[in-house]
């Protein structure tokens, strides 16, 4: 009986370790609009991986922990390797509206211009091979200063019905420390779940 109580206990406890690191770790949303198309469609769910652009306020962190002073490394990215990539599809606090979250994908990064001409985009002037796209809006022409440190420009692939940085104005780049995390998979459920968060 003490051998059957332990083992329960046991895996209790290693589910309520693996349970609390998902939830700190992996997030879902469901996508509500029709931005992301063929990629994620309404009413699909994206589970987002935290963990990568998780960031730790070195400040914050060093008065816990007595005789070392890392306040003058200010913010950094622990599990960060070269920030996200281009291509990388995310989720991320709309900069105009942070308690609006997003989906896109990564075009242009730190540093970079985005320039956009008859539906085609184009990187420092390098032509950007989209294979993710089904159409693409040929009468569209447009311009962008270059991105500053730790700023990317994102679309939609559905690029007719997408509201992302093309369309922000004099803020078109999305900070790093607004990106919630990379798409780790998308999946459709037959029923909605209440601890789902929505995003466009």
């Amino acid at each position: 009986m003490f051998k059957l109580l332990k083992d329960f206990t046991e895996a209790f406890i290693m589910a309520l370790i693996v349970f609390s690191i998902l939830q700190v770790s992996v997030q879902q949303f469901q996508v509500e609009g029709s931005s992301m198309s063929p990629t994620v469609n309404p009413g699909e769910y994206v589970a987002v991986n935290k963990v990568k652009y998780a960031k730790v306020d070195m400040a914050r962190f060093s008065r816990l922990i007595p005789f070392w002073d890392a306040s003058d490394r200010g913010v950094v990215y622990p599990f960060l390797s070269g920030g996200p990539q281009r291509g990388d599809v995310v989720v991320f606090r709309f900069p105009q509206n942070p308690e609006r979250s997003f989906v896109k994908r990564v075009i242009g990064l730190p540093g970079e211009r985005v320039t956009i001409a008859h539906g085609l985009t184009f990187i420092d002037g390098e032509l950007l091979n989209e294979p993710y796209l089904d159409v693409r809006p040929r009468d569209e022409t447009m311009a962008f200063p270059a991105l500053g440190p730790d700023e990317y420009f994102v679309m939609g692939d559905n690029r007719r019905y997408s509201n992302d940085s093309r369309h922000w104005d004099g803020h078109f780049a999305v900070p790093l420390e607004n990106i919630i995390g990379g798409k780790l998979l998308s999946y459709e459920l037959p029923f909605d779940l209440w601890l789902s968060n929505p995003a466009d």
